[in-house]
């Protein structure tokens, strides 16, 4: 079995605050989805890859063409240590709340998750994910492509920002948010939420909740940014 999903990042701002705590986990054909053992609790090791040439994916719900990052380079001012400061703060959010790990892909290592630019421009952000056969109502992901628009302004918050510009740290960690498992829970009061609410640092409760129920918590001592 195979599902694809796509999920969008939309702009402005929503006049409903989700509830404290609030979280919706990606269903797709019934299950909830998750990397690791299709088991709700358990870790996970999840690797990633910024994209280096085209790449095309026909059954994806949007986001069918995935351009290389280096499309975006102006966002980090083309330099690859920013880019990588930048994914350590977006998939540190996640891995010190939960028992889930990132790490790069090495050579010749398919990725789980393949970040980039979008091919063809549109809106702000999306998230592509696939996934396995499903057993009691949780099904393995499979495949995850976080595609990026080029031609919106992106900033890391060094050197001057752009009017109207996204936090690009934020986005991705919104979009490594679905491509984890999690669903939008509303307009606003959460990072998954589905409206541009600014720059974040730190998941709300609702997020870490959700992750959780995915993957338990975090060990201790990455919790507390000991690792």
């Amino acid at each position: 079995m195979r599902a694809a999903l796509a999920v969008a990042l939309a702009a402005g701002v929503g006049p409903v605050t989700a509830a404290a705590g609030e979280f919706r986990l990606l269903r797709l054909d019934g299950n909830a989805v998750k990397w690791g053992a299709p088991a709700l609790g358990s870790g996970a090791t999840v690797t990633y890859a910024f994209a280096t040439r085209d790449a095309r994916f026909p059954d994806a719900t949007n986001c069918r063409r995935l351009a290389p990052m280096a499309t975006l380079a102006a966002a980090w001012q083309g330099d690859p240590a920013r880019l990588e400061a930048v994914a350590a703060e977006a998939f540190g959010m996640w891995s010190r709340a939960a028992n889930l790990r990132f790490r790069a892909a090495v050579p010749g290592e398919a990725p789980d998750v393949l970040i980039g630019a979008q091919g063809e421009p549109e809106g702000i952000a999306f998230a592509n994910v696939w996934n396995g056969t499903g057993r009691a109502g949780v099904a393995p992901l499979t495949r995850a492509t976080v595609c990026l628009n080029p031609e919106v302004a992106w900033t890391t918050g060094a050197g001057p920002v752009p009017n109207g510009a996204h936090d690009l740290a934020t986005v991705l960690a919104h979009e490594i948010g679905h491509a984890i498992g999690l669903d939008h829970p509303g307009p606003r009061g959460a990072l998954m939420a589905y409206t541009n609410q600014g720059p974040m640092d730190a998941l709300m409760p609702g997020d870490v909740a959700g992750a959780v129920m995915l993957y338990g918590r975090a060990p201790k001592h990455v919790a507390e940014g000991r690792e």
